[in-house]
């Protein structure tokens, strides 16, 4: 009866080391995934930021000629 025991014990201490060893696996791929997506976050947070720096600096230029820009009575824009 003794025998028995330890040989279940044993079968079921095996099975609970592979299903920690597989859970561990899956662990470290989904940490990898995180991982890239938050670089990948970063990376378009950059071009965000980019991209609306220039928006603001076309903005600018446009309010900039656009206010150089004046309606003469004849209906001709004509730039000062």
């Amino acid at each position: 009866m003794e025998i028995q025991k330890l040989s279940s014990l044993r079968s079921e201490a095996d099975f609970a080391i592979d299903r920690a060893e597989k859970a561990e696996g899956k662990n470290k791929k989904l940490e990898q995934a995180l991982l890239e997506k938050e670089q990948e976050i970063k990376s378009k947070d950059h071009r965000l930021d980019d991209l609306e720096g220039k928006l603001e600096a076309t903005s600018a230029k446009l309010k900039e000629t656009t206010e150089r820009c004046v309606v003469s009575p004849f209906h001709h824009r004509i730039v000062i």
